[in-house]
């Protein structure tokens, strides 16, 4: 047998369905691997192959363009991602090899030369915006060399010339943009795609540069499900972060560093994480539950902050164990209790109440998109009590143990207020309710004393002070315990 021929076998085997099953198991393996060693950089190829998949899900794109093909081992992940994919290598022994690797895959498209040169012909032929994975550099022995190391520089600009503005570009090696070997500065990156794409976001996660539209369904022009008549800009990219990591695991393993999601929520300073912890009752249950809460902030990468203990806590994880403490100091324990909380952020004052309490039950009521999101980070965790998510619109008015709900009910305009009071909390003996005063005035919130009114509440000092409206909004201490 002609080594040619065995070679052509070697190669339809390893592009079969069985072999890339095995290897994506393998991938998620060393995935796990990466996570467990704390995610050092730069991430493995397994990484940067789920993220395309990702991406490519996320806004829906079906071309893949990449420049630098090298072994193949990317196409070879994303080979049933793509409708199709376009390659570019410059070497002349991994352009001939990738050739006899993919000869059976007429989806796949190799180009032989330079991308600085290569990329606008295939720019030519696009007729809907296509994903970009733009990995094409020098690194040495056993890769090619054009006129200067890397030609990102004329690649963006290339990209940025064709007619159609929605692409989605993904720049490896984000550590190399250091203004030397003919790569720009980050700044100098993030100045440049701001020039060219205006309605992109731009962020480094995991050492990969993301340029992206700022609508996550951007293939779909469909308008987010919400409870008000509009949605903000930052609202918006909330709610498409919340939809891409409860979709997509690479977007699900950062999403509490997102910028979309931390300019709504997991902004807790440390300095407010500090005041959290020193506040927390020396004998009550949420401080013996330190250990235990901090694993939520083994989810999502937050930003931590390391304890005397020497244990490393989000001042999110903190806030949310102070909330838990208040209700024990105030209600005694929430044992046998059916709970319900209106705006649950990513889940993670359920779970730790799940793990303080022996609840009843907790129903979860948000938008879909957030909803989707608390599932997923939740279903990292055994819970003891059943747990139910539900939108506004698919509660039926039932009589809860407890309410609970940090902020968001007090952020929402009076009409919706109004539903949740008829469907929760006018039938909810006991709640606590964390209020502030920061929405826009046409929204015409129920007042603070407008809700201890109708509540039978009263109103208590939010410690600490987060903003100088803030207050707490108690009710039913004693009726808590005759519900049970």
């Amino acid at each position: 047998m002609s080594m040619n021929l065995l070679g052509t076998i070697k190669d339809a085997f390893r592009e079969g369905i069985a072999h890339r099953a095995v290897l994506r198991r393998n991938e998620q393996a060393l995935l796990s691997q990466w996570e467990k060693a704390g995610r050092p950089l730069p991430p493995p190829q397994a990484f940067k192959h789920q993220l395309i998949r990702d991406m490519a899900g996320r806004f829906g794109t079906r071309v893949l363009v990449e420049t630098g093909t090298n072994f193949g081992h990317t196409v070879s992940a994303v080979l049933g991602t793509f409708h199709t994919i376009y390659s570019i290598e410059l070497m002349d022994e991994l352009w001939a090899s990738a050739r006899r690797r993919f000869a059976r895959h007429p989806q796949v498209k190799l180009s032989h030369g330079d991308s600085a040169r290569e990329l606008p012909r295939i720019l030519g032929e696009l007729r809907e915006p296509a994903l970009f994975w733009l990995d094409a550099h020098y690194s040495g022995a056993g890769t090619a060399r054009a006129d200067i190391d890397t030609p990102i520089a004329q690649e963006l600009l290339a990209i940025s010339q064709h007619s159609l503005k929605n692409h989605v570009l993904l720049i490896d090696d984000a550590r190399k943009f250091d203004g030397t070997d003919a790569y720009p500065t980050l700044d100098g990156c993030r100045k440049a795609a701001a020039g060219y794409w205006p309605q992109h976001t731009f962020e480094v996660v995991d050492d990969v540069i993301r340029i992206a539209p700022r609508c996550l369904d951007a293939h779909q022009h469909s308008k987010p499900a919400s409870l008000v008549d509009s949605v903000t800009q930052s609202e918006q990219a909330y709610l498409d972060v919340c939809r891409c990591a409860a979709s997509a695991p690479s977007a699900f393993a950062g999403f509490r560093r997102d910028p979309g999601y931390t300019r709504m929520l997991e902004h807790v300073t440390e300095a407010q994480g500090r005041e959290y912890l020193r506040l927390l009752s020396p004998d009550g249950r949420a401080r013996q539950l330190l250990q235990e809460a901090a694993k939520n902030d083994r989810v999502g990468q937050p930003v931590t902050m390391r304890l005397e203990s020497g244990l490393e806590m989000s001042p999110t994880t903190l806030r949310y164990l102070k909330v838990a403490d208040d209700i024990e100091r105030l209600f005694g324990t929430l044992d046998g209790a059916a709970v319900v909380e209106i705006g649950v952020g990513y889940g993670g004052q359920c779970r730790l109440l799940d793990a303080m309490f022996e609840l009843k039950s907790y129903t979860l009521v948000d938008l879909r998109p957030v909803l989707d999101l608390a599932a997923e980070f939740l279903s990292r965790f055994p819970l003891r009590t059943a747990v139910r998510f539900l939108t506004m619109n698919e509660l039926a008015p039932t009589p809860y143990g407890f309410a609970i709900s940090n902020y968001a009910f007090t952020e929402l305009s009076r009409d919706v207020q109004e539903i949740y009071y008829r469907k929760v909390l006018q039938q909810t003996p006991a709640g606590y309710i964390t209020y502030n005063d920061i929405g826009p005035a046409q929204l015409r919130p129920l007042s603070c004393d407008e809700l201890c009114q109708r509540l039978n509440g009263r109103s208590l000092p939010e410690e600490p002070v987060t903003h100088p409206k803030n207050r707490l909004i108690v009710w039913g201490a004693s009726r808590l315990a005759e519900s049970r």
